[in-house]
């Protein structure tokens, strides 16, 4: 793996820095790693806590920010390169050769089926099924699950789309005309198989040229991190001439000095008495007076 290319001070707690995964602004902790962020709830009401979990954290929120250092990121750019030869690989083999079967999934509310009857009546109708029960999350005012059954039919090498109708399921009245889900072919899963792939390579091979674009940013335009600034652009230093008069009687002593700093918040920039270069303390950069 490439070494890192730049290594500056550590970013100060609380203060923002951007995530060298998500190119997001998070702020530090005292360990000088990002707090741990992108992760999803489930099992909650709203105005609850607990009675539930969380997953998908991103996977910068333990590393340390990219105006510190650009060695984390270089460790995310590697893990996306293997991530994206094996999605390359596994997108040639279903183009090429495809899998024996593709399974495709029906989920449907418990009240709208007998377990028993309709996967008999799937079962007669040739269709390769399995049922079972479980629970999906709805969202209204609160978050709770009902309870579905999720009927998942394995669609084999060059078979055609199957459609079932109520008529299929045993029911009466209006509902035997009506469709209730069509199996896809076996070329149209292969087919959405394969578009999802492409998109998924897409996406990461796109997230690995914003890491680099980043690095990059920040390797040419030091900051030292402490910016509470959502703008990732060029670092923009300001002056200001800061004039010391002494009012005391009889004194005539006057000093002037120069403030350098980047354009963000919280900054602590040296002053110096000589206004023709002033070095600005979070990006080491030696400014002339013009």
């Amino acid at each position: 793996m490439a070494e890192h290319t730049y290594m500056r001070e550590q970013v100060p707690a609380n203060r923002t820095g951007q995530c060298s995964c998500c190119l997001k602004r998070h702020r530090s902790t005292k360990r000088g790693t990002l707090t741990r962020h992108g992760w999803q709830e489930s099992g909650r009401r709203v105005g609850q806590w607990g009675c539930g979990f969380q997953w998908g954290a991103c996977r910068g929120g333990s590393m340390r920010p990219l105006e510190q250092t650009d060695a984390d990121a270089l460790v995310i750019l590697e893990e996306l390169g293997k991530r994206i030869v094996g999605v390359a690989t596994a997108l040639k083999h279903h183009r090429e050769d495809g899998l024996d079967g593709y399974t495709f999934r029906w989920v449907e509310d418990v009240h709208s089926f007998r377990k028993a009857d309709h996967l008999d009546a799937l079962l007669a109708m040739g269709l390769d099924v399995t049922v079972e029960d479980s629970r999906s999350k709805r969202k209204g005012h609160r978050v709770y699950y009902q309870a579905v059954r999720v009927f998942t039919f394995r669609v084999t090498m060059g078979a055609d789309a199957v459609k079932v109708t109520g008529a299929d399921l045993g029911v009466n009245g209006c509902g035997r005309s009506f469709e209730r889900v069509t199996v896809p072919s076996y070329d149209d899963l292969r087919a959405s198989y394969t578009r999802e792939l492409e998109q998924a390579k897409l996406m990461l091979e796109a997230q690995r040229e914003s890491i680099k674009e980043a690095v990059k940013q920040h390797r040419d335009n030091p900051t030292n991190g402490a910016s509470d600034t959502k703008k990732r652009g060029k670092v923009i230093h300001w002056m200001r001439v800061i004039t010391h008069r002494n009012f005391n009687p009889g004194s005539q002593h006057v000093t002037t000095r120069k403030r350098l700093a980047c354009g963000s918040r919280g900054m602590s920039p040296r002053s110096s008495e000589d206004t023709s270069e002033v070095t600005c303390s979070r990006c080491k950069k030696a400014v002339l007076n013009g």
